[in-house]
């Protein structure tokens, strides 16, 4: 079974998003341990709900894609491109789930030692709600 992880991984891979990183990854959970700026750390920020109502049954989560760059401008531009990509995304799991997805809030914030070399870098980040019809 392919995780909603996955899926949005695929759907990176699948765009032209890779060219905004240095090795053209999403990473889930966390950077690798010598990351090179620019890099992208997709994080699981809330649990699904399935006892949600919306205009679609279910959520499965929100998860944040960390743009992290040298400068804030690179990393705000990366988080930029990345909503508009993920905004009203459709995304497919198992062949016949079809994911919907709503970019949210946008923020950024200094990343102490987690740029190349331990140098601090920008962090700006994108919230994407997942949600999926049965």
């Amino acid at each position: 079974m392919i995780t909603t992880a996955q899926a949005i991984q695929t759907f990176w891979q699948s765009s032209s998003l890779p060219n905004l990183t240095s090795d053209r990854q999403l990473w889930y959970g966390e950077a690798p341990d010598q990351p090179v700026t620019p890099y992208a750390v997709l994080i699981l920020v809330s649990e699904p709900e399935t006892d949600r109502t919306t205009a679609f049954a279910l959520f499965e989560g929100t998860y944040q894609v960390n743009c992290c760059a040298d400068r804030l401008e690179d990393a705000e531009a990366m988080a930029a491109t990345v909503w508009d990509a993920f905004n009203h995304a459709h995304l497919v799991r198992d062949g016949d789930t079809v994911l919907h997805c709503l970019s949210g809030r946008q923020q950024s914030m200094k990343g102490t030692q987690l740029g190349t070399d331990g140098k601090d870098c920008w962090i700006s980040y994108v919230e994407i709600d997942v949600l999926f019809t049965r």
